[in-house]
């Protein structure tokens, strides 16, 4: 089975890692090219539009050229993701291919279930490919356009226009829209439709699976810290039917079912055979995860919200660590960049200390 563990284990990946370093490098060269300008309160406008337009042209083309050679590292490290992933679900399953004397191993229309995940998966980031491209020349363009104006209007001098564009740059890189139209970094579009892609081909084989067993309900995994909507209804067993519901005392699947495909859910949930399954969790270790806190402040706060603040937390660190980067390649001054990190990972640490959560390292590492 899939477990919250493992999925928050696996989200920051190698093929996330791939999209953040190719992040890193387009900025970086898309800086370097804007602080080259040369003092543009000097040029016509029709001068720069020139300058504009070869530029981003090249930047495009590079673009293009990148983002085509991860092609095979791609395929190769996402292979190895979908593979492990599959590897994992299936140990769900053993002990019930056991119960009805069947082969503990993948049938072809599983291994053409994960393929077609697989191929999906790969699909969507390779027509990033283009996307990637044309988002690159553009956040160039406004950065010489928003410079220009600046500096032509006398409302701020060559130098601090510049350093502007540079720390704009740096601070937001290559971003693209997410399934809910928002702009978001290009590694955070790669990862979410990395794991939405693993949890939907996990969902179908599941299914299959629990057609050749003859499952006739599901159980959803658990976790400390779930949303509140959430956290009544994990870890319990459901019938898929509703005669069985009432036969097994269980509720009904149908009843829940959409919860788990909630937006950044991590929640999973596998085929089981009622009277037979044991469910992983007894009702008192679920009690105690549903109410579960953490002293923050002097106030005691549910689970829940304080690991959505180190979230944050997280979020900010890696965000910083790759600004950090950014501005290195581009020969920039880190020093003010640094400085802020510190202080980030020191609130981390003191949060971790007064709530007794564990530091994740996984997110807030980054890429070099």
């Amino acid at each position: 089975m899939l477990t919250p563990e493992y999925l928050n284990l696996i989200e920051f990946n190698d093929v996330v890692d791939i999209y953040t370093k190719l992040n890193i490098n387009i900025t970086a060269d898309i800086i370097c090219r804007v602080s080259a300008m040369g003092n543009i309160s000097s040029i016509t406008r029709k001068q720069i539009n020139i300058l504009i337009q070869t530029n981003g042209k090249e930047i495009f083309e590079k673009t293009l050229m990148e983002t085509a050679m991860l092609t095979a590292e791609r395929k190769k490290a996402l292979k190895t993701l979908y593979e492990d992933v599959v590897k994992n679900d299936m140990q769900g399953y053993k002990e019930l291919y056991k119960y009805r004397n069947k082969p503990y191993k993948l049938s072809n229309v599983q291994y053409q279930i994960l393929n077609a995940g697989l191929k999906q998966t790969d699909r969507i980031l390779k027509n990033f490919t283009n996307t990637i491209a044309f988002r690159s020349k553009k956040i160039y363009i406004d950065a010489i356009d928003e410079a220009y104006t600046k500096i032509t209007s006398g409302a701020f001098d060559y130098a601090t226009a510049i350093n502007q564009a540079v720390q704009k740059l740096a601070d937001k890189g290559i971003t693209l829209k997410d399934s809910i139209g928002r702009n978001v970094q290009l590694e955070v579009a790669v990862r979410r439709n990395i794991m939405s892609g693993i949890q939907e081909t996990a969902n179908i084989m599941n299914r299959d699976i629990e057609k050749d067993l003859g499952c006739n309900g599901y159980e959803v995994t658990a976790h400390n810290g779930a949303r509140p909507t959430h956290a009544k209804e994990q870890g319990k067993q459901f019938a898929t039917k509703k005669s069985d519901a009432e036969k097994y005392g269980v509720g009904y699947w149908k009843n829940v079912e959409k919860l788990w495909n909630e937006y950044n859910c991590r929640h999973t949930y596998f085929g089981i055979i009622l009277g037979i399954s044991q469910p992983q969790y007894t009702n008192k270790e679920l009690v105690k995860m549903k109410n579960a806190k953490v002293i923050f402040n002097g106030e005691s706060v549910p689970l829940y919200e304080a690991t959505q603040k180190q979230r944050i937390l997280e979020n900010k660190i890696r965000h910083q660590k790759r600004t950090i980067q950014i501005l290195e390649k581009s020969n920039q001054d880190i020093t003010n960049s640094k400085a802020g990190l510190k202080k980030m990972q020191k609130q981390l640490t003191e949060f971790c200390k007064e709530t007794g959560l564990e530091k994740d390292y996984s997110r807030t590492r980054i890429a070099k």
